[in-house]
């Protein structure tokens, strides 16, 4: 998490803060509270984007007749779960998911729902997740033969893959923003560690990745530069060198 003190200090340089993120609006929204940090939201990989005042001011929802078609897929396999989020809500369709993904997270938050008598609008981003990384490759092959032109994809990690309306990414939403704010691209410092964050990372003025980062992507971007991972404070301390150099030149 970037520390506060740092925060306060880039604030007074004009930083503008963006979270870009596969996750939901609400798991955001409490990180930004959690740091105190006012910031631009991009959520869902892009279908939906928050101004600092919390409004909406973008969003992009997967089709409701491509939904329709997706649902052949939920008792495919019952190893890989479907998960839908749709308005302010993540949805689930199977129960005690705990016992199918390990790497379940904010359980408190989702509703288990019965996808067949589901209301298919405003669905942002749907995806399935699995222990099995080959079950979703497969998956995923199924569903981009069928659904190419309305449908992008990314896997997230490999227990994650994410399904979205074919104009929806981080790079795509980062673009809609520096616009917003008539800003340029080359501005911008972005840090990333997963395939989701590929579009966003090439586009920007300096790309930083986590050292543990998944290895696709370090091969994608070799010029981008190594930080510290999360868990190190990667993101405050490259902010804090950054500042030094700054203050010195």
């Amino acid at each position: 998490m970037i520390r506060k003190e740092l925060y306060r200090i880039c604030i007074t340089k004009d930083f503008v803060f963006f979270f870009a993120s596969g996750r939901h609006y609400f798991e955001i929204l409490e990180i930004c509270n959690y740091c105190k940090i006012t910031a631009f939201m991009i959520t869902s990989n892009g279908a939906k984007i928050y101004n600092l005042d919390k409004k909406l001011i973008f969003t992009s929802n997967i089709d409701k007749d491509v939904i329709a078609n997706l649902l052949r897929y939920i008792d495919l396999d019952t190893d890989i779960i479907m998960h839908m989020y749709c308005n302010e809500k993540w949805y689930i369709h199977k129960k005690n998911i705990e016992k199918y993904y390990y790497n379940y997270r904010s359980s408190s938050q989702y509703q288990v729902s019965d996808f067949y008598f589901f209301k298919m609008d405003n669905v942002s981003k749907i995806f399935f997740t699995s222990n099995y990384f080959s079950k979703l490759f497969l998956l995923k092959e199924k569903i981009i033969d069928l659904f190419k032109s309305d449908l992008d994809w990314v896997f997230s990690s490999k227990t994650c893959l994410e399904i979205m309306s074919k104009k929806v990414s981080k790079g795509n939403a980062l673009t809609f923003l520096m616009k917003y704010l008539n800003s340029s691209l080359t501005d911008c410092i972005a840090f990333g560690n997963a395939m989701n964050d590929m579009d966003m990372l090439k586009i920007v003025g300096k790309a930083c990745i986590m050292v543990n980062s998944d290895l696709e992507l370090k091969k994608q971007l070799p010029y981008a530069e190594i930080v510290l991972s999360n868990d190190n404070d990667g993101v405050a301390r490259y902010l804090e060198v950054f500042l030094k150099k700054s203050v010195l030149s």
